[in-house]
């Protein structure tokens, strides 16, 4: 078969889910009539992962790992790599699109390129919502931008196909594709496409990823939603619903992955999608939203609907910390919720950061006495801390190598998780602490 695009996935995200954005795109060609294919290598080498790592004990310990140049040290990575690139172009598909979602992709992503433009003419474009961070991360990293053809910050889906058919309008000067806003209805897309791969292939099963809403109702200071999808959208309920029946129909997995940046943005759509929910009997993710504007008999319908794991940005003990990145919910705030989340035995996965440029030590602190304060509430519900140093890049890398609560990031991140883990909660890592370690220095 001829291919018009083939969407790839490359390492490294976690695999409890698949993407939903490569997806998504697939079923955008093949509804306009285009040959395409969704091939994920992030998948293909969490088969194999033991076989390079055999003393790691599981995938997500890997994360650290994929951060910078040294991951292509290891000659197993490449070999792999270079059979992809091969598999690719035994394809030879008019264009090659490839999902970039995290900062933990950059470095195979762009050795698979290079491999790629050395040895055909495929044409190449990337999207995804780790596109703004890549554009910053690009010079620091040695990373060449200039070797991909399109480079589409923003919604994909109209860009991909104007590409495809030869009607889109670029800059002589630039590669990059700015798609800030779309017509409200052209979201209203033919569900995502899993068929190219097998669901229970991915970790705990698989699930199935969906959404109701796109973009943010907040602008955190440390987060690119809205500013990469602009307007906050939502879909018609029976939309969702029509989804999710047809993910349950043709798919077999552990169940649903809300990945809305906040799944109870709407409690009267929360409510329906609960009703609709609760005879199916499917598991389902999602993020959580503090608002302290739940009524019981809604947390009750969440439970009831299947509700497996919420995660909550937290992201700091400090309420002044939390005000100067836009979060605006005091601690009272979020034990509140805390509170009704376990009385309904609802787990709960809250996510810190550590390093935010307005933390001072004695702001952390507050952070570390705030998880003192969930140990001596014993909720029985946490399933899971994490956190992650935070890391900006500015124009000038002088000014966040100078900056005291950038520099100490790393250093404090260290000391978090262990607190964590003296406080026995599960803890997981989400960091790139080993980028900010090549700019500043291990500060351990």
């Amino acid at each position: 078969m001829s291919y018009d695009c083939l969407i790839c996935n490359l390492p490294y995200v976690d695999i409890d889910s698949p993407l939903a954005g490569p997806f998504s795109l697939n079923a955008v060609l093949k509804k306009n009539n285009y040959q395409s294919k969704v091939i994920d290598f992030n998948l293909e080498l969490y088969k194999v992962y033991k076989t390079i790592w055999p003393d790691v004990d599981t995938w997500k310990d890997l994360t650290g790992n994929f951060y910078f140049n040294t991951i292509l040290d290891n000659k197993k990575i490449t070999d792999i790599v270079d059979q992809w690139v091969q598999e690719i172009i035994e394809y030879n598909p008019r264009y090659l699109a490839i999902s970039v979602f995290s900062s933990s992709m950059f470095i195979i992503i762009f050795y698979f390129l290079r491999k790629l433009k050395e040895q055909s003419n495929i044409k190449t474009i990337l999207g995804g919502p780790g596109i703004i961070r890549l554009l910053k991360l690009a010079d620091p990293l040695n990373i060449d931008t200039t070797i991909v053809d399109h480079i589409v910050l923003g919604y994909g889906e109209e860009p991909l196909l104007k590409i495809l058919n030869n009607t889109i309008e670029t800059d002589s000067t630039s590669n990059l594709i700015y798609n800030w806003d779309i017509d409200p209805d052209f979201i209203n897309v033919e569900p995502a496409d899993y068929s190219d791969i097998n669901i229970s292939e991915y970790g705990n099963g698989g699930y199935i990823p969906t959404y109701i809403s796109r973009s943010c109702l907040n602008k955190c200071t440390f987060c690119e939603i809205p500013y990469l999808y602009k307007r906050f959208r939502e879909k018609p309920m029976q939309k969702v619903f029509d989804e999710i029946t047809d993910i349950k129909e043709k798919y077999n997995g552990t169940g649903l992955f809300f990945c809305d940046s906040m799944i109870n943005s709407n409690n009267s759509k929360l409510e329906e999608l609960c009703n609709f929910l609760i005879p199916l009997k499917l598991q389902w993710l999602a993020n959580w939203r503090i608002t302290n504007k739940t009524p019981d008999y809604l947390y009750n319908l969440v439970k009831m609907s299947g509700a497996d794991i919420l995660t909550i940005g937290i992201e700091s003990g400090s309420d002044a910390v939390r005000q100067t990145m836009n979060k605006y919910i005091s601690n009272e705030n979020i034990f509140q919720e805390l509170d009704k989340l376990n009385q309904f035995n609802l787990k709960v996965h809250i996510m810190f950061i550590t390093g935010y440029i307005s933390e001072t030590e004695e702001e952390f602190q507050k952070t570390l006495s705030f998880i003192d304060d969930l140990r001596d509430k014993n909720y029985s519900n946490i399933y899971l801390l994490s956190c992650r140093p935070f890391f900006i890049l500015t124009e000038n890398m002088e000014d966040s190598k100078n900056n005291i609560n950038y520099l100490q990031g790393p250093d404090r991140h260290k000391r978090l998780k262990e607190h964590i883990k003296q406080k026995d909660f599960n803890f997981s890592y989400r960091q790139n602490t080993e980028i900010s370690k090549q700019f500043i220095g291990d500060s351990e």
